[in-house]
């Protein structure tokens, strides 16, 4: 995800940099949609896709006793010291 981020803002500097204007930008969203559809580029988004839903209930299961946790925190009765 840190790469895509940086790619992102790398093309968003590029583009508002560069003194070439609309052709520079129209050929990096030609490279940017090739990439996309590359089928390489698909099979590793449905891999993380398949990982992600494989992975979903454990981490839903994670928040909700981490929620459960935080609830019951909130409504314990708070000790007082009157010293």
């Amino acid at each position: 995800m840190r790469i895509l981020t940086f790619l992102a803002g790398a093309a968003t500097g590029y583009v508002l940099g560069t003194r070439s204007g609309r052709g520079s930008y129209d050929k990096m969203m030609a490279k940017a949609q090739q990439l996309w559809d590359d089928p390489r580029t698909q099979q590793r988004i449905d891999a993380m896709e398949d990982s992600l839903r494989a992975k979903s209930p454990a981490v839903g299961e994670v928040v909700e006793s981490a929620v459960s946790t935080v609830s019951r925190k909130l409504h314990e009765p708070q000790a007082t010291s009157l010293s």
